[in-house]
């Protein structure tokens, strides 16, 4: 069993250093090739949409997903640079999830 020191790490980890590794490296880096300027418009809907899918399966939740991928998406193809979009996404997963931690954390001491 697991302690709560664990649990709130795992938690950490799992909804704030996570994510933004894995989704802005498959849906910005993997997905998005700036050498077919051709099928770019179309890779970045394709990458946006999969994004917006993969947080919500209303059609409400997939509409905010999107809106939160734009940000994500026009800083990745501005810098091309998918580290200044991992980091974006961190601050903002830790303004979201890290503040409840941070208040759990606050509560039990």
């Amino acid at each position: 069993m697991l302690t709560w020191h664990r649990e709130i790490l795992l938690f950490a980890l799992s909804t704030i250093l996570l994510p933004p590794l894995a989704e802005e490296l498959f849906y910005r880096q993997s997905l998005i090739c700036f050498d077919h300027k051709k099928r770019l418009p179309l890779l970045i809907i394709i990458s946006s949409l999969l994004f917006a899918l993969e947080h919500s399966l209303t059609p409400f939740g997939i509409l905010i997903a999107l809106i939160w991928s734009i940000p994500l998406m026009i800083s990745y193809i501005k810098t091309k640079n998918v580290y200044v979009v991992i980091v974006a996404h961190f601050i903002s997963n830790f303004v979201v999830n890290g503040l409840d931690i941070i208040s759990i954390i606050d509560k039990m001491f």
